[in-house]
């Protein structure tokens, strides 16, 4: 009986040291995991590529503010190979004597090869009424243009 005692020591001590073991290399396996997914999310950013430019007479474009300074009307004529534009007209507006960056988005599609893209943005805001910024300056359009092949481009213009 004494033997069987110590069989059944010997059996529960290695079946201890044994789950100590796969614990300890599990552990390990894990931290050494960590770190690879770490490192593997710090090497993995995307890279920004620079969106190749075009001139504003290669489309046409023309910017002209009216004369009272409400508005600004954006206008694309060569549209043939274009297959829609984003915009952003960003200016600065006089507020309380200070000067408050301001602007406006949009996204015209080009539904019939050729047509001829007229544009108003308004400076201010207007829902029932218009409510115009005054002490307009720094105006600057920034129009990403889609050519039908899909290939993105990017014009700018400043008045």
């Amino acid at each position: 009986m004494n033997k069987l005692l110590k069989n059944r020591n010997a059996v529960i001590i290695a079946a201890v040291v044994i789950g100590l073991l796969v614990l300890v290399v599990g552990f390990v396996l894990f931290l050494e995991k960590s770190s690879n997914q770490a490192q593997n999310s710090q090497t993995a950013l995307p890279t920004q590529v620079p969106i190749p430019t075009l001139s504003p007479d290669s489309i046409g474009l023309t910017l002209v503010e009216s004369a009272d300074m409400h508005k600004a009307t954006m206008k694309i004529v060569n549209t043939s190979d274009i297959a829609s534009v984003d915009y952003q007209l960003s200016y600065n507006a006089q507020v309380s004597g200070q000067q408050v960056p301001r602007g406006t988005i949009g996204h015209v599609d080009v539904k019939t090869k050729g047509q001829v893209i007229s544009q108003d943005m308004i400076f201010g805001t207007c829902s029932d009424v218009c409510h115009y910024d005054t002490g307009i300056t720094d105006v600057k359009l920034i129009i990403k243009v889609t050519k039908t092949d899909g290939k993105v481009y990017q014009v700018v213009k400043s008045l």
